[in-house]
């Protein structure tokens, strides 16, 4: 008798689930959580527009900031194979929609694991990016969104669209602490897509 094991799906630890995702009107959000929407030019041309979308869908965003991108799920390595002692971190696949990845930053003394999971992702001739969720277990609960934009005048934008909110149990406290590390993590996130192109 054969049994179908299920993967365990880790549950959002916030409730507005595709809150970044509207423009148009402003989703209901719980008091205590922040919508927050920065738009920059981060150069022109194809080149620009090329290294803009493909950093940006394969996680090269985080990477480049310092965080460590590690699937929940990787493949399970062939039977009597021995993988070596410091593997190196593997490289992270397109994001798709209901992908799961830990990510991994230090903050001076503290090195905070975060889970995430893609809520969706956009995939259009001039417009390209994905948004993920915070998972239980996060330090902060909400949602990023990382949106390239390429217009007529052939100028390369970046959108970051986030919604965020305190995490849960004792990450509660920490919160105020996370806020004060927001700016450097945008400005690192810029950086990352508009910096020299390899």
């Amino acid at each position: 008798m054969s049994t179908t094991s299920k993967k365990q799906v880790r549950p959002y630890n916030y409730t507005e689930i595709g809150a970044t995702k509207r423009t148009d009107a402003p989703s209901p959000m719980r008091r205590g959580y922040r919508a927050n929407e920065e738009r920059i030019q981060i150069g022109s041309g194809q080149r620009r527009w090329e290294h803009a979308w493909k950093e940006t869908l394969s996680w090269g965003i985080q990477r480049k900031s310092g965080y460590t991108v590690l699937p929940f799920h990787p493949p399970q390595p062939h039977p009597g194979a021995h993988p070596a002692p410091h593997a190196a971190e593997p490289t992270p696949e397109l994001a798709r929609e209901g992908m799961e990845v830990l990510l991994q930053k230090r903050f001076g003394p503290l090195r905070l694991k975060m889970p995430v999971r893609v809520v969706y992702t956009i995939d259009e001739p001039a417009r390209k990016g994905f948004a993920f969720g915070t998972q239980k277990g996060h330090p902060v609960s909400g949602e990023a969104a990382f949106i390239v934009k390429r217009n007529p005048d052939d100028s390369v934008w970046f959108t970051l669209r986030s919604l965020s909110g305190p995490g849960k149990g004792l990450w509660l406290f920490a919160h105020p602490m996370v806020l004060l590390l927001r700016t450097g993590i945008r400005n690192s996130y810029i950086k990352a897509l508009a910096g020299p192109i390899s």
